[in-house]
């Protein structure tokens, strides 16, 4: 009786393993996708993003995106169709100013603080 509860014991732990192993193999080889087209220049919401298995993919090359959040509420570089793998090669972070948006620069040093206003020439993003 002894041996068998050894047995299973045993047999319990191995499939355990082999589950974790298993699913950290399968959670490495996830990618994002989109649902719906993206055109270039659109904010990518979470509702058109799925995560999908790559690991058959054979042609696939490392440094797809991965992660849901990871792109949530950046802007589209290039069409993104559904399905397809997502680089970050095309997208980019959504702007913080937009050109003829009026700002305030400020700069402050030791006790001096100087600020103006301005105009941007081009779209920026923080960072």
């Amino acid at each position: 009786m002894k041996l068998l509860l050894t047995a299973i014991l045993a047999f319990g732990i191995f499939f355990v393993q082999a589950s974790l192993s298993y699913s950290r193999e399968r959670s490495a080889n996830l990618a994002v996708v989109t649902t719906r087209t993206i055109y270039p220049g659109q904010t990518i919401s979470a509702d058109a993003l799925i995560l999908v298995d790559a690991s058959n993919c054979p042609n696939c090359d490392e440094g797809f995106i991965q992660q849901l959040n990871a792109i949530t509420g950046m802007v589209a570089v290039k069409t993104l169709v559904p399905g397809k793998l997502i680089f970050p090669s095309s997208l980019r972070r959504a702007s913080t100013v937009t050109p003829d948006q009026e700002v305030t620069v400020l700069l402050q040093t030791g006790g001096l603080q100087i600020s103006m206003r301005g105009l941007p020439l081009e779209e920026a993003a923080t960072g």
